[in-house]
């Protein structure tokens, strides 16, 4: 049986659905007003998912560590409860894209733009974890581009509260994580996973970012084994970025926890501190250099407003 999203127009609760703005595996996500007439992001978890206790848990403890996070480039909340029968969380409203809808397969950004994008969600991730909490999901479809403010990290469903990890059942042989960005640690089960953890995802975002691809591909269990233990290709290998970009990632994508940078202050002063790339004379192109030059100018994405300091 399909279950259907609530109806645009139609009261619930003390909401007024605006838009139904999209589904995930377990919950939708609308826009609403409340009785002030103020929009809000209202998630909802479906009534199939209403059923599962691991997911009403999980939805719960998002809400929990939101409310703790406090950052201003996470999402505020406001509400949490049952309406109708289904758990709700009322949250601030974000419009933009999200870095995966503005990069496509295959494009990319320039690298000063990377390291800007770098720097501002590793020091989101340093106040994140400064609030004993770890994402466990940093991914391209998780970070918000919304124009006037700095990038937004959202979607805390995986969140691990280092305060309460006895409470935070594991269930056995699950990989927390989107297979694509995981750690290793991740990509093991039952390994310890900590704050560096988010680092290592926030590393192959921007591997992404500036080539166009991630760092490994594959089948699902080809590429956890990847991160496990295959080294990856520099950056520079897929695009235009320089060696100490290439550096700064790459010791992000360190196996080990240890050898990681060692928080998101680290990192994101490590990105700050690359200066843009050297550019070359210009020497007179061949023809068919000019066609490729083209071809792959086609390919880099521009973000879509410069953000306040």
């Amino acid at each position: 049986m399909v279950e259907r999203p609530l109806i645009v127009g139609r009261d619930f609760g003390r909401y007024r659905i605006v838009d139904h703005l999209g589904r995930g595996t377990v919950a939708d996500v609308y826009e609403v007003t409340d009785r002030a007439g103020r929009h809000r992001a209202l998630k909802v978890l479906t009534p199939l998912a209403m059923g599962d206790p691991e997911v009403r848990r999980g939805f719960e403890r998002e809400w929990r560590v939101m409310r703790r996070i406090g950052h201003p480039n996470v999402p505020a909340v406001y509400f949490f409860g049952e309406i109708a029968g289904l758990l709700v969380c009322e949250m601030e409203l974000v419009r933009g894209p999200t870095l995966a809808e503005l990069l496509p397969p295959g494009h990319r950004l320039d690298e000063p733009d990377v390291v800007a994008l770098g720097v501002s969600v590793a020091r989101t991730l340093a106040g994140v974890h400064e609030a004993r909490v770890v994402h466990r999901d940093v991914k391209p479809s998780n970070v918000l581009l919304a124009a006037g403010r700095p990038p937004v990290l959202f979607d805390f469903g995986l969140a691990l509260d280092l305060d309460a990890v006895a409470a935070d059942e594991l269930v056995p042989d699950r990989v927390y994580g989107s297979p694509l960005y995981t750690s290793p640690e991740q990509a093991l089960s039952g390994r310890p996973v900590g704050p560096r953890s988010d680092l290592y995802s926030l590393a192959a975002t921007l591997y992404r970012a500036a080539t166009g691809r991630a760092p490994f591909y594959g089948d699902r269990t080809e590429v956890l084994e990847a991160h496990v233990s295959a080294p990856p290709d520099p950056p520079s290998s897929h695009a235009p970025v320089s060696p100490a970009f290439d550096a700064v990632i790459l010791r992000g994508l360190a196996k080990d926890p240890d050898e990681r940078w060692p928080d998101g202050e680290a990192f994101a002063a490590a990105l700050a501190a690359l200066e843009p790339p050297e550019r070359p004379s210009p020497a007179r192109p061949s023809r068919l250099a000019r066609w490729r030059q083209a071809r792959r100018r086609r390919r880099v994405v521009r973000l879509p407003s410069s953000w306040p300091p």
